[in-house]
């Protein structure tokens, strides 16, 4: 457990040191500009975190490393901030900066993702354990992981207004585990020749119909919808089974919906398998 050392509410800046496992690598002055006013006119209102001193009497930045460039920006001598005391391993540090960064509503950051890579590789095996650390929900975990598939050109692509990082992942898992594929789905998905049910329908389709052509599943999209309701009731074990099934291939079992997906999948492979 990290141990808090205390509150400096001056330190000066420069004895802090930023880190190298701060997950904000490419543009960390991206965007910069709304917080400088903010601080300018407002002061600081969250204290950065820094871990030490080290011997030659620095502080390593740790948590807000945007509001310590902000600071640098507007001239600040000084900055308050919260002290951990050292030594702090690299794995926890890059969780920190994680736990802090992965909630920015600026537009999706691949450096956020790559900090999940190591984080899922390196110390977390299981979604649930690493959502409960960062502070996500259980969907927004299992989005990254299928994210961690994706290929950088559709990484690029994820904006809140052209494409959702929910949606983002719903591409990859229905593509999973061709790339091509995923950036085809992706490109028609932003083509604009798609309305929103034919966009859902789009990815429903290419879940059970992996031998389709990206072009196939357009056309099906396209056709009105007929589909039958029904009940499946499963004896506990097999509800249990199924949720399992659905955290191995990253469904989150938390939501009705998706397990239903997983449910009419299953049924739908099995028919064909058969041959009815």
């Amino acid at each position: 457990m990290l141990e808090q050392a205390g509150f400096i509410p001056n330190l000066p800046m420069d004895k802090i040191k930023l880190s190298d496992c701060n997950i904000r690598k490419r543009e960390p002055k991206r965007g910069l500009e709304s917080l400088k006013e903010s601080m300018g006119s407002k002061g600081l209102l969250q204290p950065v975190t820094v871990i030490g001193p080290k011997d030659d009497g620095t502080y390593e930045l740790i948590m807000g490393q945007r509001r310590f460039l902000a600071a640098e920006d507007l001239g600040w001598k000084e900055i308050s901030a919260i002290v951990i005391k050292g030594p702090v391993d690299r794995i926890t540090k890059i969780e920190m900066s994680l736990s802090e960064n992965i909630h920015s509503q600026e537009p999706f950051d691949s450096d956020i993702l790559e900090a999940f890579r190591i984080l899922f590789k390196e110390k977390y095996y299981k979604v649930t354990e690493i959502q409960k650390e960062v502070g996500i929900s259980t969907t927004a975990a299992y989005d990254y992981i299928w994210l961690l598939e994706a290929p950088k050109e559709i990484v690029d692509l994820i904006r809140p207004e052209r494409l959702p990082r929910a949606k983002a992942a719903e591409i990859v898992k229905a593509g999973f585990p061709d790339k091509k594929r995923m950036l085809e789905l992706a490109e028609l998905y932003l083509s604009g020749r798609l309305t929103r049910d034919e966009k859902k329908r789009l990815i429903e389709l290419a879940l059970v119909n992996r031998e389709a052509s990206v072009s196939q599943l357009e056309v099906e999209a396209k056709k009105p919808p007929i589909e039958y309701k029904i009940t499946i009731l499963l004896p506990l074990q097999h509800y249990e089974r199924l949720g399992k099934a659905a955290e191995e291939l990253g469904y989150n079992r938390e939501k009705k919906s998706e397990l239903s997906d997983l449910a009419r999948i299953a049924v739908v492979e099995w028919l064909d398998e058969k041959g009815f």
